[in-house]
């Protein structure tokens, strides 16, 4: 079967830093094997919901695609190794937009 490597991105995530809410996003590398580009897409996004909802970030059920979607999704050639990386936290598009205007 085919191995994929899935770029999942998540948006708009509410954690407390310091007593204050904030917005953040995130992306995730997902290797996958499946039958195709959409089969590898539908894998990654079920084990990015899993690990949110054991995580207690997310419910168990899927989350509209302006939270959670995949941006990419690249076959790997024949021997070519991928790893899973965990999520990777980072502040949301309009915090960033903000933040370069102080």
């Amino acid at each position: 079967m085919p191995r994929f490597v899935t770029l999942v991105e998540g948006r708009d995530f509410v954690f407390e830093v310091d007593g204050e809410p904030q917005h953040l996003d995130f992306h995730r590398a997902v290797p996958v094997e499946a039958a195709d580009p959409s089969a590898a897409a539908e894998a990654a996004l079920a084990l990015v919901r899993h690990e949110l909802t054991r995580r207690g970030l997310a419910e168990d059920r899927p989350l509209p695609p302006e939270r959670l979607a995949v941006e990419e999704v690249r076959e790997l050639a024949p021997g070519e190794a991928a790893e899973e990386t965990d999520f990777v936290w980072h502040l949301a598009e309009e915090d960033e937009l903000l933040w370069d205007e102080v």
